[in-house]
C-alpha cells in the first residue's frame, strides 16, 4: 500500500515539473561541494595532538548560494569516526547554537568557496586504540541553503583518513 502512495506522489511531482519548464531542480548534493583537509598536515598523520581540519564549501553552480556559515561554524559538521581495523564507530559531539543563525546566510559566489574550521581532538582519535590510530572520518555538512531565493536542503560530505606511525 505504501509503495502505491509513493509512486503516486512521485508521478504528481514529475507531472508538476513537466508543466512548469522554468522550474530549476538541483539534485540535493550538487549545489555545493565539500572538501576537507588537515591543516598543515596533508596526510593527516596523527602525532598524539589535536588535528585542525579545514572544510571547504565550494560553489560550482552558475548562481550565488546562501549558506548559514556562522550557524554551521558554531554547531560544527557531523563527523563519524570509524576504526579501520575493528569497524567500531562513533560520532564527534556537535555544539549547540542559536537557531536564529540558520537564517543568517553568507553568500558564496559562483566559483568561490567558504571555509569551516574544526578540531578533532586527540581523545576522539584515541578512543578506539591508544596504541595505533587508524581511523576514517566521514565529515558531513548538512543545512538549508538559499538558491535563487528559495531554501533548499543540502548535504555534502568528504572523507579523511587519520593514521600514525606507530601502526604496524
Amino acid at each position: 500500500m505504501h509503495y502505491r502512495i509513493s509512486w503516486l506522489l512521485i508521478g504528481i511531482l514529475f507531472s508538476s515539473l513537466a508543466c512548469n519548464s522554468t522550474t530549476k531542480v538541483l539534485p540535493m548534493n550538487q549545489q555545493l561541494n565539500i572538501s576537507a583537509q588537515c591543516r598543515g598536515n596533508t596526510q593527516c598523520v596523527f602525532n598524539g595532538k589535536d588535528i585542525f581540519i579545514d572544510i571547504s564549501i565550494i560553489n560550482k553552480q552558475g548562481v550565488d548560494v546562501g549558506f548559514p556559515l556562522e550557524y554551521v561554524q558554531k554547531t560544527g559538521p557531523s563527523i563519524e569516526l570509524t576504526d579501520t581495523k575493528t569497524k567500531a564507530s562513533s560520532y564527534v559531539r556537535k555544539n549547540l547554537a542559536d537557531h536564529s543563525l540558520r537564517d543568517n546566510f553568507f553568500t558564496i559566489q559562483s566559483g568561490k568557496s567558504a571555509t569551516l574550521e574544526w578540531i578533532i581532538t586527540a581523545d576522539e582519535l584515541n578512543q578506539f586504540n591508544k596504541d595505533c590510530v587508524d581511523i576514517t572520518a566521514k565529515i558531513i555538512v548538512a543545512s538549508e541553503i538559499l538558491v535563487d531565493g528559495k531554501k533548499v536542503n543540502f548535504q555534502g560530505s568528504d572523507l579523511l583518513k587519520f593514521s600514525d606511525k606507530r601502526c604496524k
